[in-house]
């Protein structure tokens, strides 16, 4: 069964070059953030065992957006250009992943769901299967859908929102093959990965575990 980082780098082989040296987002608060109802494993369960269909997280398809822009302005100018072309690279080659891992493209689940894993493979070091990613897809997707911040939100907004979580989401996948191994860039990577998932779940990326039954939170101390 193949993996996210290989088709990850079928993907990207060939196709759009990694910025030198390699620059990982920094999570600046995404707005929208599912963490307000990510409050108990208890609380996953339940949304992911609704038998209701969830409200869309579908955003339209590629528009122009500075996004990508936008998320190499923080870093130095010498590095901007080469690394907002990577960011725009990895924005459009992620739905082509999405729809291989059995997630909607153009969806800002599909993108919060692949920071999320992404991080996590990142964090601990381990890979994970096409059918527990759908599964923390079905839990993610009904916790924003039902996000009453995100049910507000127009449509650029959602548009936004879905290309920074792309983004983020793909760099902390693609980003164990671009450090080699280099030691310092490997901790700073698993340090950057402990805070997306902590920020974002609000829990230690510790107790986190993503399993068939999508996110699993164990207990403290286990």
């Amino acid at each position: 069964m193949k993996s996210i980082a290989i088709v990850l780098c079928l993907v990207v082989t060939g196709a759009v070059a990694a910025a030198d040296p390699f620059h990982i987002p920094q999570y600046t608060g995404v707005p929208l953030m599912i963490s307000s109802n990510v409050v108990a494993q208890q609380t996953l369960n339940r949304e992911l065992d609704r038998t209701t269909k969830p409200p869309s997280t579908a955003v339209r398809a590629r528009t122009t957006t500075n996004i990508p822009a936008q998320m190499a302005k923080t870093l130095p100018a010498a590095a901007r250009g080469n690394t907002e072309t990577f960011y725009r690279g990895m924005l459009d080659h992620f739905p082509a992943l999405a729809k291989q891992w059995g997630v909607p493209p153009d969806d800002v689940a599909s993108a919060a769901t692949m920071l999320v894993a992404g991080s996590y493979i990142a964090y601990h070091g381990v890979d994970i299967r096409p059918a527990h990613f759908q599964a923390v897809y079905g839990q993610v997707k009904r916790m924003i859908a039902t996000n009453p911040t995100f049910a507000k939100a127009s449509g650029a907004q959602r548009r936004e929102l879905y290309e920074r979580l792309a983004i983020m989401g793909m760099c902390m996948t693609i980003a164990p093959t671009q450090i080699g191994n280099d030691a310092k860039a490997a901790a700073a990577l698993r340090r950057d990965a402990r805070d997306y998932l902590q920020q974002f779940l609000q829990i230690d990326a510790d107790r986190i575990r993503i399993t068939s039954q999508g996110l699993v939170f164990l207990e403290e101390n286990q």
